[in-house]
């Protein structure tokens, strides 16, 4: 379905608008897994999104393996519901 109405290359399109900045690229995919990430399903979400978004990152010059790591903890912190997203903020907040 996402093949027959194009969704690769309009996606690729869209990125092309933006800077190639590896970080903004990254920014701008990592939202997109947050929001979609609290009204889907991890494994949907990976494996509907990551096919769409790696050839991009490999145009900008990120790692994949650093893509799928940023990916994984995107989809993790989309999943969990708001309220369950505090002990992630004290974590960050905590010193060592």
């Amino acid at each position: 379905m996402l093949l027959y109405n194009n969704v690769p290359g309009t996606v690729m399109e869209l990125f092309s608008h933006i800077p190639d900045s590896k970080f903004l690229v990254l920014l701008v995919i990592v939202l997109i897994f947050l929001v979609f990430g609290t009204f889907m399903v991890a494994l949907a979400n990976i494996l509907i999104f990551k096919p769409l978004f790696l050839p991009i990152v490999k145009q900008v010059g990120v790692d994949p393996t650093h893509f799928g790591i940023v990916v994984i903890v995107s989809v993790v912190i989309g999943f969990l519901p708001p309220g369950r997203r505090q002990p992630i903020r004290r974590l960050r907040n905590k010193r060592h």
